[in-house]
């Protein structure tokens, strides 16, 4: 490619767009059934594991954290490492908790008169938790 003239390049670069989407039309044109019935299968599969999930998942899901924190902290201070950020995880798990907790009831917004969207409070707290967002109070 470095020794390519400018328009030999510029050929060069035309000519592989163009292959690429040749690749792209043939394995498209022979691999989209499969690629749907692998969709369609992960979903279906999904709503199992949804379907067959406890109540109590989520608590249960937070008391393992847990007892995986507590014991991986103890380990440590029987081992004489430093067990600071473990305590933080633990404070930080315990706030969410509380705020999830504490923080009840729903948003309604409402656009033109009506009712647009309704969200209860620990759904966001969860949405916010998941994007890694953090609130400052």
């Amino acid at each position: 490619l470095l020794r390519m003239s400018d328009n030999q390049r510029s050929k060069y670069f035309t000519d592989y767009a163009r292959y690429q989407k040749t690749a792209q039309r043939i394995a498209h044109s022979e691999y989209s059934d499969d690629y749907e019935a692998a969709a369609t299968d992960a979903a279906k599969a999904t709503a199992d594991i949804w379907s067959q999930m406890p109540d109590n998942a989520t608590e249960e899901g937070r008391r393992a954290a847990k007892a995986y924190i507590d014991g991986y902290t103890q380990y440590m201070r029987e081992n004489g490492l430093d067990t600071t950020y473990m305590q933080a995880v633990d404070l930080a798990g315990r706030a969410q908790q509380t705020a999830a907790q504490t923080v009840k009831g729903d948003l309604t917004i409402n656009v033109a008169g009506k009712q647009a969207i309704k969200i209860a409070f620990k759904d966001i707290l969860a949405a916010l938790k998941n994007s890694g967002a953090v609130i400052d109070v």
